[in-house]
């Protein structure tokens, strides 16, 4: 990163030394001189971006709202009164990231359960539906956001992009996560 940032450094304090060589020196052609500092005020902007795309965030600057796709399946065994079932489903919604710790999704599910019964028949899935969760715990550390219950969650491109996957053995169930930033 630092070679980057001293070549990139090098590079431009190179061609405005060229360019005040030439005459053209005493600005960029609309009237405003490029100085040094402000040059080396660009270069620290732009070095603090690639950093943050790089992975070098903290949990402040996860804060906001995100768009949630997920898709899950679920598995149930047959016990008193429910027969043998698969189920299949996607939730869609916004996720938010407050500054206190807390989080809150807002979103619908929908999708279909195949009943293991005689004959086998297809249903719409039975989940909880849509509306708003309770305010819930998260956190950052590593690379990974971590909510209910564990589930870890991969953050790339300095928090603009999150993907999770799980196998939950417990309660037989698979989920993808897929987050992007909206804010």
């Amino acid at each position: 990163m630092k070679l980057r940032a001293t070549l990139l450094l090098s590079t431009l304090l190179f061609a405005n030394w060229t360019a005040q060589a030439q005459g053209q020196g005493q600005g960029n052609g609309n009237g405003n001189a490029v100085t040094l500092p402000s040059l080396s005020a660009e270069l620290a902007a732009l070095t603090a971006r690639v950093a943050k795309l790089e992975g070098q965030i903290t949990a402040a600057d996860l804060v906001g709202t995100y768009a949630v796709h997920g898709f899950q399946n679920e598995m149930s065994a047959p016990n008193v009164g429910h027969p043998t079932a698969i189920s299949s489903y996607v939730f869609v919604g916004t996720l938010t990231l407050r500054a206190d710790g807390t989080a809150v999704f807002n979103g619908t599910e929908s999708g279909h359960t195949l009943l293991f019964t005689a004959p086998p028949s297809v249903s719409n899935f039975q989940g909880s539906g849509s509306g708003t969760s309770d305010p819930f715990p998260w956190s950052y550390s590593g690379g990974v956001l971590t909510t209910l219950g564990g589930f870890p969650i991969s953050v790339a491109a300095g928090g603009k992009v999150m993907v999770g996957a799980s196998a939950n053995h417990d309660d037989h169930t698979n989920v993808i996560l897929i987050i992007t930033r909206l804010n």
